[in-house]
């Protein structure tokens, strides 16, 4: 028999040590029931000889009367502590179902906050980016005045800070009309000239008065980039005088950085080895829609309904909710 306190208490070793306790309980009772069950027969017996011995015999059926009483006040004895027992096995079981489940779900959570932790840190690097980038004196003089001299310098300029930084599809520089002067990568995109007025990082960051602010657009296709999916993030380019002249937007490769975050944190909980069947780990916007997931068909996806009204009713910065 293994001693308690050479072993690890989780909910599982609590369960089993129930349904164990129930087990040996079941098994006690039982052979308490065919002892009494014998000697019940015995009494019976007794009392038949002792009838059959006449007088002398009185003295047995006292005895007799007395076993099967005794045998009687043991069987309550038996149903009350089953009873009881059974009472408290069934509690222990639930109790050890909801540490499970509690226990898990804190890994789970647990697991979640890291993925997230590590899409924070990253993006906040991003929005650092394109405030230092926007201030570049070469962006500035390109909006100001768009010579084909001015904005091959520009293009330069955004070139040489995408070879040092790889997370990014392109950068694109744009004026207050929405349309791009320059990019960082017209060999592989031919931004130049198109219209951005309507996408919400470029308005967001046009109604900005100063380079110290940010915008952003959360992940989705960007035709600027053949439709790769990105998160945008945009500052107002400021002239010295004072009034915003353009944006500049940095469009940041999401999914490889939204995949690993997803991925470490299913393989978090497949080493804690809390892992039942198959497990998605999943990224959502607060309008449901899947932006990351281990699994790439839910990428693009909603998640039903039902689910994100129990976690927007649940407050989030603490512990998990079950579905």
């Amino acid at each position: 028999m293994e001693k308690a306190d050479n072993k690890q208490v989780s909910a599982e070793y609590l369960a089993d040590l129930a349904n164990r306790l129930d087990h040996n309980l079941a098994i006690s009772v039982g052979e308490i029931r065919d002892i009494n069950e014998d000697i019940n027969v015995l009494s019976i017996n007794a009392k038949i000889e002792a009838a059959r011995a006449g007088v002398g015999g009185k003295g047995f059926v006292v005895v007799a009367d007395n076993i099967r009483r005794l045998v009687s006040r043991t069987d309550g004895i038996v149903a009350q502590m089953t009873t009881k027992v059974s009472d408290l096995v069934r509690e222990l079981s639930i109790l050890s179902g909801r540490l499970g489940l509690e226990v898990r779900g804190q890994y789970f959570a647990q697991a979640a906050f890291n993925a997230i932790d590590i899409v924070d840190r990253n993006l906040y690097e991003r929005s650092c980016d394109v405030r230092w980038w926007a201030a570049d004196p070469p962006l500035a003089a390109a909006i100001a005045d768009p010579s084909v001299d001015n904005k091959k310098t520009a293009s330069h300029r955004l070139s040489q800070i995408l070879d040092s930084y790889t997370v990014y599809f392109d950068l694109v520089l744009v004026n207050s009309d929405g349309s791009v002067v320059a990019n960082g990568r017209p060999q592989l995109y031919s931004s130049a000239a198109k219209q951005v007025k309507n996408l919400p990082w470029f308005r967001s960051a046009l109604a900005l008065s100063s380079q110290d602010e940010f915008a952003f657009q959360t992940a989705h296709q960007s035709e600027l980039v053949k439709n790769e999916t990105v998160l945008a993030y945009s500052c107002p380019i400021v002239s010295p005088e004072g009034p915003v002249t353009g944006v500049l937007g940095i469009l940041f490769r999401w999914l490889e950085l939204g995949t690993v975050a997803v991925k470490h944190a299913v393989s978090s909980i497949e080493r804690t080895g809390m892992a039942e069947g198959d497990i998605e780990a999943a990224l959502v916007t607060p309008d449901a829609e899947i932006i990351a997931s281990t699994k790439e068909e839910s990428v693009g996806s909603s998640l039903d309904q039902s689910t994100m009204l129990m976690i927007q009713g649940h407050d989030m910065r603490h512990g998990f909710v079950e579905t």
